[in-house]
């Protein structure tokens, strides 16, 4: 039968008039907590000289055994890091002779000595330089300073270290015919092409060149006011035409699309000229920056 443990809905509806003991051990009391200030004197203490005569403060500073001069500078060996200028010469850094081996002034080979941990899990050369013949002699110590270099470098430091880079030749001129072609973008020469040829889409095709014109990065304000100039002549001439060849739609399209195609050519020849002038003399802006592709 179901009981109160198996969930509130099986609890009894009336309140039971005793409950179970528990099995358990009751809880431990907790510990009373003490007071930080528990056992402090009331009145604050004095703090005067010692009862007792006591050892002099300088009497507890050692004897310095080996006294330096501050004023001379440090003696330091030189290696690999403190014959170059900084960080990175030191990381480069060979000997200027491109021999094999530490610098001058390095410590020489050092004795071997076969109860040294080392040389018991490394036995002793028996040939070439530190061989060991029937007793211990001196053995190389590994070079710290690594080999040659071999990237055909001059050394740091030298005159040719800080010579600039030798020159590959004279730059290539940026406003020869195919960089302004490329500058000019073919979606644009294409379309006012097209315009210069047929008149009936000219108009038609002026505007779409100006919305591709925006895809040029050479003098683009040199080029917007090339098209503002353009597009407003266009408006010009149409009204034009309204007012004198309002009788007919057709007639008012093809005096507008004639003008166009003179408009076109007149863009298109202005517009060559522009990109060639930014890319001959770049201002301060940066002229020439990337070419379509």
């Amino acid at each position: 039968m179901a009981t109160w443990e198996d969930g509130p809905e099986y609890a009894p509806i009336q309140r039971p008039n005793q409950f179970t003991v528990p099995e358990v051990p009751p809880l431990s009391m907790a510990p009373p907590v003490a007071h930080p200030a528990a056992g402090a004197p009331a009145e604050r203490p004095r703090f005067d000289v010692p009862s007792a005569p006591t050892v002099a403060l300088e009497a507890l500073r050692p004897e310095e055994q080996d006294p330096r001069d501050p004023s001379v500078p440090f003696e330091v060996v030189s290696s690999a890091a403190t014959t170059a200028d900084s960080a990175w010469g030191a990381a480069h850094w060979s000997r200027p002779d491109g021999d094999w081996g530490p610098p001058a002034g390095a410590p020489e080979a050092l004795p071997y000595d076969p109860t040294t941990p080392m040389a018991q899990h490394a036995p002793p050369p028996t040939s070439g330089h530190g061989a060991v013949d029937g007793g211990p002699t001196a053995w190389a110590a590994p070079n710290p300073y690594g080999g040659p270099a071999q990237s055909g470098y001059p050394a740091p430091g030298t005159t040719e270290w800080f010579a600039p880079p030798p020159s590959a030749g004279p730059p290539a001129n940026p406003a020869d015919a195919g960089s302004v072609l490329k500058a000019a973008t073919p979606g644009v020469l294409i379309t006012l092409g097209i315009g210069g040829f047929i008149y009936l889409v000219a108009p038609l095709t002026l505007g779409i060149a100006f919305a591709l014109a925006n895809r040029i990065t050479v003098a683009k304000e040199a080029v917007r006011r090339v098209f503002l100039v353009g597009l407003g002549v266009l408006a010009f001439f149409a009204l034009v035409g309204a007012l004198t060849n309002g009788d007919s739609f057709v007639d008012w399209w093809s005096f507008v699309g004639w003008w166009a195609v003179l408009i076109s050519w007149c863009v298109g020849i202005a517009l060559l000229i522009v990109i060639y002038r930014a890319l001959r003399n770049p201002g301060p802006g940066g002229g020439y920056q990337r070419p379509w592709s």
